[in-house]
């Protein structure tokens, strides 16, 4: 029968628990890992810089930007909205949540289904606008 020594059995024992040591940690001494929970489609902001109030047309954004994320009718008006997100989720803190959104809201009138007016926002999770690009003021995505 064979039998280890109880100094391969030690030796075997400190290098787990030096490989163990090794490894990335959090305050909470477990492995930092993040995840990524992307949602909806990029905004490209030189299309946005395209729309054209009166002139670009449902077709044009529709074929620029793809389906929206939300779609409101109206009699007289339409509306969509857009949205990009990043979110970042931590595997152990879970307060350490961030999310980054990038939004376009576009009203088109109705009968000529073209832009009436439009917003475009990126914004954080705390729902602070950081830049806001408004055709009109008073109009918020």
């Amino acid at each position: 029968m064979y039998t280890r020594s109880p100094r391969i059995v030690v030796f075997i024992f400190a290098a787990a628990v030096l490989a163990g040591c090794a490894c990335p940690a959090t305050r909470s001494g477990y492995p930092a890992h993040t995840e990524y929970i992307v949602t909806g489609r990029p905004i490209n902001a030189a299309l946005v810089r395209g729309i054209q109030k009166k002139e670009t047309t449902h077709t044009e954004i529709t074929e620029w930007f793809g389906a929206p994320t939300h779609r409101v009718a109206t009699e007289d008006a339409i509306a969509y909205t857009y949205r990009h997100c990043k979110t970042k989720i931590p595997a152990i803190d879970i307060q350490s949540i961030k999310e980054t959104c990038t939004e376009l809201f576009i009203v088109f009138d109705r009968p000529s289904l073209t832009v009436k007016n439009f917003a475009y926002a990126p914004k954080s999770s705390e729902g602070h606008l950081t830049n806001l690009s408004r055709s009109e003021p008073g109009i918020s995505p």
